[in-house]
């Protein structure tokens, strides 16, 4: 294997990465909007290790107890510049 394509498999696999745990985050906020709606299992077992750190920094912060998770919002954040990092390290 050449080095351009190890470089472009792990593009592929960092963007599509960042792209299925957005969209797996997003199921998990909308469903968390709808009461009669239970949220998949797989959904809960790949956001959660993103979500849970952050929800518990948050609580230790004075943003800590607030009635809005904020997780979502950081966590998306998070992945943008992380994977936006990668990419660019990448290329």
């Amino acid at each position: 294997m050449d080095a351009l394509f190890v470089r472009e498999m792990l593009q592929f696999l960092v963007f599509w990465l960042s792209a299925i745990l957005y969209l797996a985050i997003f199921v998990r906020v909308i469903s968390s909007w709808l009461p009669n709606i239970r949220i998949p299992e797989i959904i809960y077992s790949i956001t959660e290790p993103v979500l849970g750190p952050i929800r518990r920094m948050l609580n230790r912060s004075p943003l800590g107890g607030s009635m809005i998770d904020f997780s979502p919002l950081i966590a998306f954040f998070l992945i943008r510049i992380i994977s936006t990092f990668l990419l660019g390290a990448l290329a």
